[in-house]
């Protein structure tokens, strides 16, 4: 009986020292893994944005590999500009003659060129004239019988988009070159005998020389005085001459002017010479324009085109004539002068002054409608100023027109 106690005691001991089985870890819920998966996405996140401010987030070594390639990429991107740059110079150096198949050394004959510009082959004529100015004085002479022969039709094309680049090319490699030519060429024989091309040159050359900036510092000023000398005898279309004039930003002596507004066959310009006057507006041109009226005497289509640039002109030296010609004994003149005088905005006191003095003169009454319509035109203020003092106005007819007329729309005057 004792052993089956001492028995039952140990098993119960032993089993007592049996510790219980670990229960499994539970399983994860779906919070977690969404906290998870954010936490992997910020670390990706995070990797992608330093990389691309340039934190380092590889070992040294990796980060001088790739500081090594780009080192590597950008040699390789400088050397290929050098070679570019470097054929550029060369290019430059090089005659275009050479570039088209000419043989180094040979200067081509006009013949050739002139036989080029027909053909419409731009590069070889480029190529050929770029020798002919990069050959002093006897391939000057040469391109000066080139252009002469080809004027007209043939230099037309120059304006085709296909002969640009080539001569545009040679203009500007050329520059000191063709400032040389230019100077040479105007003092020519051929430019003192050959009106077409002392025409073509003039128009051509200003243009050079207005665009060129101070490069062609030898033939500017030889040009110029040329343009002057041109204008003074006639011997170049005028319109030609005031254009490049124009073009060199130069003035044109008055003096000039004055010989010009004087010959009845250059009329054609002095509608133009008139308005230049009018623009400079100094004392000298201001005499020149009250000459020109006074030997007109009211007649002739430039006389109201020579009033309105003496009433364009803010001088009293032109304020004291044009009020001489609005109480001129000619009627002619003194409608002109009128008409002139409401050519532009005007201040509403001093100007119903005039008007009325003339709505209400012997002046015939086409005359006055005509100043009427005049004011309605381009001094809307005065006019409206005029319909309310209309019982001003002594003639009837005058009246009723002043009243009745539409209201000019002034908004568009605002210098009045």
């Amino acid at each position: 009986m004792t052993d089956s106690v001492t028995r039952r005691r140990r098993a119960q001991t032993k089993a007592s020292s049996v510790e219980p089985p670990e229960a499994s870890p539970p399983a994860a819920t779906g919070e977690e893994r969404s906290q998870f998966l954010k936490f992997l996405v910020g670390v990706l996140l995070g990797g992608c944005f330093a990389a691309a401010i340039g934190l380092d987030l590889f070992p040294e070594e990796a980060r001088l590999e790739r500081y090594v390639e780009r080192l590597e990429e950008q040699k390789r991107d400088l050397e290929t500009e050098i070679a570019f740059l470097r054929g550029e110079i060369e290019r430059g150096r090089m005659p275009l003659g050479a570039a088209v198949g000419m043989p180094l050394g040979e200067v081509p004959t006009p013949a050739v060129l002139l036989e080029h510009l027909d053909a419409r082959r731009w590069r070889e004529f480029a190529g050929g004239a770029e020798v002919l100015l990069r050959s002093g004085e006897p391939g000057f002479d040469r391109l000066i019988q080139v252009i002469a022969g080809g004027i007209g039709e043939p230099f037309e094309a120059f304006r085709r988009s296909a002969a640009l680049f080539p001569l545009l090319r040679v203009v500007i490699a050329n520059e000191h070159e063709l400032d040389a030519f230019l100077a040479y060429l105007l003092t020519s024989r051929q430019f003192r005998e050959d009106r077409p091309l002392r025409e073509w040159v003039l128009s051509v050359g200003a243009w050079l020389v207005a665009g060129s900036g101070e490069t062609f510092a030898a033939s500017r000023g030889a040009l110029h005085q040329c343009l002057e000398n041109q204008l003074k005898t006639g011997d170049s279309g005028t319109w030609v001459v005031l254009n490049s004039l124009e073009l060199l930003e130069g003035e044109i002596p008055v003096e000039s002017v004055r010989e010009i507004l004087e010959e009845s066959e250059r009329e054609e310009v002095h509608g133009y010479l008139l308005k230049y006057l009018g623009e400079r507006g100094d004392a000298d041109s201001v005499r020149v324009i009250e000459n020109y009226i006074q030997s007109r005497g009211g007649e002739g289509e430039w006389t109201l085109v020579a009033l309105e640039s003496l009433a364009s002109v803010r001088r009293e030296q032109a304020a004291r004539a044009l009020d001489s010609f609005l109480q001129s004994k000619n009627p002619a003149l003194r409608e002109a002068a009128h008409l002139a005088f409401f050519s532009r905005p005007r201040q509403i006191d001093p100007a119903m002054r005039v008007l009325l003095d003339f709505l209400n003169s012997s002046d015939s009454l086409s005359a006055r409608r005509r100043v009427l319509e005049r004011i309605h035109q381009k001094s809307p203020r005065v006019f409206l100023a005029l319909q309310e003092r209309a019982t001003e106005v002594r003639d009837a007819a005058l009246r009723a027109l002043v009243l009745n007329a539409s209201r000019p729309v002034p908004a568009t005057f605002k210098n009045e």
